[in-house]
């Protein structure tokens, strides 16, 4: 009478051995969870109940609208409140006990094959990369600790509200160990971003080229508890390659093992550049050596193709992560998310007295700092020698020449620039004499 995958659980469930007959009537939305033969059938005995009472008020709405609108509205306060004391009498908004009960019903259908169940749980928990815990979520994260089941999320959120973006649409896989890729494609057609989902089912486990780092107790406490043949108990030479492959295979699983990978600071650098450093610092040896001034001009002339080649190597990387920020793999999420966060207030400085100081008096403090005072390099002597040359100058001339006027000081301080520097201090008096 039935097939299936499901079937045969159904067949033999004393439960639904015991209830058919409500399942039969469409009367199965009456008993408990427990006792249901299948429990998503409880919507088509309650559809069914529906399609019998609804005559009731079609007539009523029809034959007598006020009375028939008042029992709509009856049954529809009735129906929020009976549902609204049942969730709180059984505790079902913290326990989600339907929920509980369906994950396990669900992986233990098929329990020796592999399982992917993925769709929108709706739960949060910060270990898939929420902001905060949910009872669900955490109901969920308790169900996944179990032997061979696995949580797969991905890194960027999945659905963004009006001011929240969390992960709620992920997979859990059960006896499904393979390598993966998880995105969230970002096609905000909806509030829910669709997901991918990728396993690889053919792959080889690269040899790590690296160098390893060897635990020799562990290693020496693992081969002592492997079981070895003597070999000088071996009689046979076929037995006796197979008891060396062996021991070699032993020891070789037991270093693997024990190891672990040592992670190297390198640091790449451009080719050209590691010829430019090489002929610097050839450049710097030599000149350090023989002290010649070409060898030092090599020398900064190569210091500034390293500065130009840094400088722009530099720059067309950055150019080049800007380009590949890509709004389906994540890259986008990554690089905007260091902006997002709040910047840090700096405090104003302030007073003595703990007081924020004002913008005149953080401008009359930045003045103050910046004035500066000139060495005294005043001569009296030779202050008063330059005016009194110049008064004699001024009266003699007029003595000799009385047809004309004196010379104005700008005259003479012209006719004293024009002199040449090199004169002494004797011939330049005598000159203006």
């Amino acid at each position: 009478m039935g097939s299936g995958p499901v079937w045969p659980k159904y067949v033999t469930n004393p439960v639904c051995k015991d209830s058919w007959i409500w399942n039969l009537l469409y009367l199965n939305n009456f008993l408990p969870a427990e006792q249901m033969c299948i429990t998503p059938n409880w919507y088509l005995g309650c559809l069914m109940q529906l399609h019998l009472t609804s005559p009731l008020f079609l007539i009523l709405l029809i034959r007598k609208p006020k009375m028939g609108y008042t029992l709509t509205a009856f049954a529809s306060v009735f129906s929020c409140l009976t549902n609204f004391v049942l969730l709180m009498k059984h505790n079902l908004v913290e326990n989600l006990m339907l929920f509980i009960i369906d994950l396990p019903d669900i992986t233990t259908v098929a329990e020796n094959f592999n399982q992917i169940l993925c769709g929108d749980y709706n739960a949060h928990h910060i270990s898939w990369g929420c902001n905060y815990d949910c009872p669900r979520g955490n109901s969920i994260k308790a169900f996944a600790l179990q032997p061979g089941l696995e949580i797969l999320a991905p890194s960027t959120p999945t659905r963004f509200g009006t001011n929240s973006a969390n992960t709620i649409d992920f997979a859990i896989v059960k006896n499904f160990l393979y390598p993966y890729e998880i995105h969230s494609i970002f096609e905000l057609s909806s509030d829910h971003n669709p997901i991918t989902l990728n396993f690889f089912l053919q792959y080889s486990i690269p040899k790590y080229p690296g160098k390893l780092k060897t635990n020799w107790k562990k290693i020496k406490d693992t081969l002592k508890n492997s079981e070895f043949i003597n070999p000088h108990f071996v009689n046979i030479e076929e037995h006796l390659d197979s008891v060396v492959c062996k021991l070699e295979d032993e020891i070789i699983n037991a270093k693997i093992s024990t190891s672990n990978p040592v992670k190297e600071n390198y640091i790449y650098h451009d080719s050209k550049l590691r010829v430019l450093n090489s002929e610097r610092n050839l450049a710097r040896k030599m000149f350090q050596t023989y002290r010649d001034p070409v060898l030092k001009r090599k020398l900064n002339k190569l210091n500034k193709q390293i500065n130009k080649l840094d400088q722009k190597i530099e720059t067309e990387a950055f150019t080049n992560e800007l380009l590949n920020v890509n709004a389906t793999d994540g890259t986008v999420w990554k690089f905007v998310t260091p902006f997002k966060k709040k910047t840090k207030n700096i405090p104003s400085p302030n007073g003595p007295g703990g007081i924020a100081n004002t913008d005149l008096e953080k401008a009359n403090f930045l003045a103050e700092s910046l004035e500066f005072t000139l060495n005294n390099i005043t001569n009296p002597d030779t202050e008063e020698l330059v005016a009194d040359s110049v008064m004699r100058f001024r009266t003699e001339a007029n003595s000799v020449c009385k047809d004309f006027d004196p010379p104005l000081p700008s005259e003479v301080l012209y006719c004293i620039k024009s002199l040449r520097i090199n004169k002494a201090q004797a011939s330049m008096e005598k000159t203006i004499k």
